[in-house]
């Protein structure tokens, strides 16, 4: 599989994650339980192993050239933006609070899957050729194996 293949499938695994949190948010504005520590836990490893993929393999060689530095730049900013909010995720209550940083983390990762899927990927495969794209996705997909919790595979 691809790099570019590979990454849209995390970023619909990622979606799917989002919405079985919030589908599990009560009248109260939380979400309880172990079921909901677990969905959490695996949305958390899931984009931090997907973002240092990226940023190792992908942007790495995208941040070179000039058609898309800029568009790298911004993206490992987003990057940094969903690390914080996952740290900062990872220590709360999953009150109403989390749930909004919940909320800021989704419309974040959704921006960013738009950016990357759209503009990005289009101009990365007139920089990448086939097999550079085949290779970076198996490095992915071996990186992803090694972080990857027993629990979670």
């Amino acid at each position: 599989m691809n790099i570019f293949e590979l990454l849209k499938n995390d970023h619909e695994k990622a979606l799917n994650l989002f919405d079985e949190l919030e589908g599990m948010q009560g009248e109260s504005g939380r979400i309880q339980g172990s079921k909901a520590d677990s969905v959490f836990n695996k949305l958390k490893q899931e984009l931090e192993i997907h973002m240092m993929g990226e940023e190792e393999l992908l942007y790495s060689v995208l941040k070179e050239e000039e058609t898309t530095r800029s568009t790298i730049l911004e993206s490992y900013e987003e990057h940094h933006v969903a690390k914080l909010l996952l740290n900062e995720m990872a220590s709360m209550p999953k009150d109403e609070q989390w749930m909004a940083k919940l909320a800021v983390l989704r419309e974040s990762v959704e921006h960013h899957v738009e950016e990357e899927e759209g503009e990005l990927f289009e101009e990365a495969q007139e920089i990448i050729d086939e097999n550079r794209a085949n290779e970076i996705g198996r490095r992915m997909a071996d990186m992803k194996k090694e972080q990857m919790s027993p629990a979670s595979r």
